[in-house]
């Protein structure tokens, strides 16, 4: 009988009862040698979508659903309101889903037949469709709203292709494989509503809430997208990113005029200077903060950093402190992947290893964390381990290359999955009977929910 394995010296323990990680702190992390990833958890972009979907997607949810946003309809039975660990949705599992986003209190999702579904709140017209229907004596919710259902392209080229769906608080926003960009919502800023689209009340192309699609027309050739709180960033083909949104926190990394709040509605050119040379290739969002990363690893950052969640050694921290144009990070590491929070923000290397900055002070020490900070590995036989993170305003999901999900933070409703009653401080596997024997690919979450996908198999 072979021998069993055993954990090497720089290795992280595992505990068996509650499979958590136990950090290990390194503020100046070295660099690793670097090993390919498997490939598990497929990323979504517009040259992927011209091809024929090839999986559908089994849905999971739990979390807080007051607004509709776990999508499990809208009568009294079923815990449609909370959900303190994973449970399917046979409502969404039956769609052919192949791809999920979420906004703050919402879900997009695309289908295999190239339908955009939606659910959650519409406060804002982000379902982009009308929601306003009568209710039953026995609906504890808006029907329309937490039932997932088409949104409404009655108006559109009934030709379109879509590529790629993303949600931010109050709006949504839908890619097409030729590279156009359609939204509906609304940004909010301090003061409330920003609007949709830029112009003055007299203006006829001023837009407070776009109730359906509508085209983004200076933006073409794009083939990424990324969502914060009330902000947008896109990548176009020949390398360059935009942004639109509200730009209060400097999340939109180019100029704006201050005295006017409507200035960032119209998308523009991210500043290039500090990532001159650099091809990139992904971008990523916080709640008002913003990352790009290049081919080669490198990471950009922009936005507010009251917290230290810009990841920056060198840019100070403190209230209404802000980076209106982007700087490099996260100096010799090689990563693949950012993911922002409300107030912090984590990263995965090439390696598998997970990093985070920023504030943290739930069930954590309460101080500010500047530099990138070893959050820990978790190895499967000998192999590198995360695939893939989401980071949501206050809690994180990543998945091993096992298929397993592991997540932490605030555990308010079960948003992290875990039925444990009280917040989360170190990453923990989530071990739910729902998931059990499922090989998890794809994660996602708003504010106080989570959603997890796996392949669909026949029953």
């Amino acid at each position: 009988m072979a021998s069993p394995l055993k954990r090497k010296r720089d290795e992280p323990k595992v505990n068996g009862d509650e499979a958590q990680l136990q950090l290990q702190p390194q503020p100046q992390p070295q660099p690793n040698k670097r090993r390919k990833l498997p490939t598990l958890c497929q990323i979504w972009t517009a040259e992927d979508f011209v091809r024929p979907f090839d999986q559908s997607l089994e849905i999971f949810v739990c979390g807080k659903g007051d607004h509709g946003e776990l999508g499990l309809g809208s009568k009294a039975v079923g815990g449609q309101s909370q959900q303190v660990s994973p449970r399917i949705n046979e409502s969404l599992s039956m769609k052919n889903i192949c791809q999920v986003s979420c906004g703050k209190e919402h879900g997009i999702a695309l289908t295999r037949s190239n339908r955009i579904i939606t659910w959650g709140s519409n406060a804002y017209g982000q379902l982009g469709r009308d929601t306003n229907v009568p209710m039953e004596a026995d609906d504890v919710l808006n029907p329309a709203e937490s039932t997932p259902f088409r949104v409404d392209t009655s108006n559109l080229d009934q030709d379109v292709k879509w590529a790629q769906i993303v949600g931010s608080d109050c709006a949504s926003f839908a890619l097409t494989s030729d590279g156009k960009v359609f939204g509906w919502g609304t940004f909010l800023g301090q003061g409330g509503i920003i609007g949709f689209r830029y112009g003055t009340d007299a203006d006829p192309e001023y837009v407070d809430i776009q109730k359906t699609p509508r085209q983004i027309p200076e933006l073409v050739s794009i083939k990424k997208l990324a969502a914060g709180s009330n902000h947008v960033l896109a990548l176009s083909k020949d390398g360059k990113v935009y942004s639109w949104g509200s730009g209060e926190h400097g999340q939109l990394g180019r100029r704006v005029d201050p005295s006017d709040d409507r200035a960032g509605l119209k998308p523009g050119v991210v500043n290039p200077m500090n990532m001159a040379g650099a091809k990139i290739t992904k971008l990523a969002c916080g709640s008002d903060t913003s990352f790009a990363i290049s081919a080669n690893g490198k990471a950009f950052s922009w936005g507010l950093n009251d917290f230290g969640q810009l990841g920056n050694p060198q840019k100070a921290i403190g209230a209404g402190v802000v980076q209106a144009a982007p700087h490099q990070i996260l100096e010799g590491l090689h990563i693949v992947d950012i993911a922002g929070g409300q107030k912090h923000a984590i990263c995965l290397t090439d390696n598998g290893e997970i990093h985070g900055w920023g504030r943290v002070d739930h069930q954590q020490p309460n101080v500010v964390r500047q530099s990138p900070n070893f959050m820990g590995t978790y190895k499967e036989i000998g192999r590198a381990a995360f695939t893939s993170i989401v980071s949501r305003p206050d809690h994180c999901l990543a998945i091993t290359t096992g298929g397993n999900v592991f997540s932490w933070g605030v555990n308010h409703d079960g948003r992290t999955g875990h039925n444990l009653g009280k917040d989360t401080s170190n990453p923990a596997m989530i071990r739910n009977a729902a998931l059990q024997a499922k090989k998890i690919s794809f994660v996602s979450g708003g504010e106080s929910f989570s959603i997890f996908a796996c392949a669909h198999k026949p029953r």
